[in-house]
């Protein structure tokens, strides 16, 4: 995953960025498959979270 955003009006040229591999576990019920947990595994970060918004 690669995230970014712009945390403050006027700071586009300075957005907050993230990426990190996700992991799902998938569990196989009578009614088909379903996604049974999802993980986000944040490696790197990059830029300013002023409001700690991403954390």
């Amino acid at each position: 995953m690669w995230f970014v955003a712009v945390t403050a009006p006027g700071k586009a040229n300075s957005p907050y960025a993230m990426g990190g591999p996700y992991d799902w576990d998938f569990r196989r019920t009578p009614h088909g498959w379903l996604l049974a947990r999802q993980r986000l595994g944040v490696l790197w970060t990059s830029g300013e979270d002023p409001l700690k918004t991403f954390e």
